[in-house]
């Protein structure tokens, strides 16, 4: 049983989201007055400063603001409920542990907008009306719909967005706390070309072909593989090109295979990568890797990142074991490779009982909703250190947090930086090759962080031979 000390200093009177502070100044003279009767009067008060948070200094705000756009009941509902809960851990994390930024909780204001522009626009004005200072959203096409008002109100936006559209030419408002299109689309292919595929023994090039859903973040891939494969003799035999959620994928599987294609691309999102996987299976495509690449009519499936998620592959677990991906973070039992892992791993426990790798608790989504708030609060920290409180807004986050950012402590991923060339804002460039693990549910690397090679990050591309199906923006 827990003594009454401890019971005491359990108490969250300082729960800034919930307490005014005329109702704070209210329960803790109550408080006092209570421990005036009790014998324990001196050493509880001793307690009570130096283990409860403090509520901020003057001068200083009663919190800093951060607003997010998600999506839980549209297409990424089954793999935005964990980037969420990533998202706000983080800023919960940092309030109990560090007392927030400067003394200074994180409040994070959030909002399901599904996959709707007008819902996000919506959510982003009345988060402007409420003195936000950054915004995020967690897809390409959430941060298309909102980019214009935050250019002409000067609010950055920290996204999990990966289409390279928002990224070139740089702009300073958009700024990628995670991977971009070609890191998590190049990063398999380059590993199949160089490591997979002998050219010299198989007497021939490789054939690739595309399957992605009609949306930005999917089909932004394209461009960089396209060129990719234009640039290594690579042949592609065609694109499709589907509407979300399509849930029947084997007209267009069957055009591919028949086309003569030795790789599928699949760059779909959430369960629909799943779905695809066990049609190729029904279909008699996959198998082990060296007979899928010496068998006609066989297949290597090739996923992007949004497919390669814990419910994609629980949706198709005998298939799951054919396919291959990427993987920009460190998984849950690497905490000796990233001490950002072990630092997430401790937090889950504490606040959980429990490390997550499963469906409902997908770390791979949670990670990437924890290093964008760990983008964001460090950009925030660094900005207040070099402007102070009193002149802190969208711009100078933007210009003293922001520009030049490098994280080098606590990392889920192998690097966080916009410190690489000039116009970086794809704050994780370094990418490993991935299979799947069932037993630990997550992804397995399979090989070293490499980083693409930039003259691949385009955000258009016209091949120079025509294919069925080629996108071109």
């Amino acid at each position: 049983m827990k003594s009454y000390r401890e019971r005491f200093l359990s108490l969250n009177f300082y729960n800034l989201k919930e307490i005014t502070m005329t109702q704070r100044k209210v329960i803790r003279a109550a408080l006092l007055g209570f421990l005036a009767v009790s014998l324990l009067v001196t050493p509880l008060l001793a307690a009570c400063t130096q283990e409860a948070p403090s509520a901020p200094a003057a001068g200083k705000p009663d919190s800093v603001k951060v607003g997010r756009l998600t999506d839980l009941t549209g297409p990424y509902a089954s793999i935005s409920p964990p980037i969420l809960a990533g998202f706000k851990d983080y800023a919960e994390m940092l309030n109990k542990k560090e007392g927030g930024i400067d003394g200074v909780p994180v409040e994070v204001l959030w909002a399901d907008v599904k996959q709707d522009a007008s819902l996000a626009v919506s959510a982003y004005k009345r988060f402007k009306d409420q003195n936000v200072l950054v915004m995020s959203a967690v897809s390409s096409g959430l941060t298309f719909a909102i980019k214009k008002l935050a250019e002409e109100d000067r609010i950055p936006i920290v996204t999990q967005a990966m289409n390279m559209s928002l990224y070139s030419p740089p702009s300073d408002i958009v700024w990628a706390n995670n991977v971009a299109n070609p890191g998590e689309t190049l990063t398999q292919i380059i590993w199949f070309d160089t490591q997979v595929w002998d050219r010299a023994k198989m007497g021939r090039a490789w054939k690739i072909g595309f399957l992605a859903w009609d949306i930005a973040y999917t089909k932004g891939g394209l461009p960089g593989m396209y060129k990719y494969a234009d640039e290594n003799g690579i042949e592609m035999v065609g694109t499709e090109i589907v509407p979300p959620p399509t849930l029947d994928y084997t007209t267009q599987l069957k055009r591919l295979v028949d086309a003569g294609a030795d790789v599928i691309f699949v760059s779909l999102c959430a369960s629909s990568s799943g779905i695809a996987l066990k049609q190729m299976l029904e279909l008699g495509m996959l198998a082990p890797l060296e007979e899928a690449i010496a068998t006609p009519g066989k297949i290597v499936p090739l996923l992007n990142d949004c497919a390669f998620y814990i419910a994609s592959m629980q949706a198709a677990p005998d298939a799951a074991k054919f396919a291959y991906g990427e993987t920009p973070w460190g998984a849950w039992h690497e905490m000796d490779k990233f001490d950002g892992i072990r630092q997430r791993n401790d937090w889950m426990i504490e606040k959980y009982g429990h490390i997550w790798h499963s469906v409902e608790e997908d770390e791979g989504s949670y990670n990437s909703g924890w290093n964008c708030m760990k983008v964001i609060a460090a950009a925030i920290e660094r900005a207040v250190g070099n402007v102070g409180w009193a002149n802190l807004d969208g711009e100078a986050i933007i210009q003293k947090g922001l520009m030049g950012l490098k994280i080098t402590e606590n990392l889920v991923s192998g690097d966080l930086s916009f410190a690489d060339y000039e116009g970086d804002r794809i704050g994780v460039e370094l990418v490993r090759p991935a299979a799947w693990d069932a037993a630990r549910t997550t992804r397995l690397p399979i090989g070293d962080f490499m980083r693409v090679d930039r003259k691949y990050y385009v955000p258009s591309y016209t091949p120079k031979k025509p294919h069925p199906g080629m996108y071109v923006e």
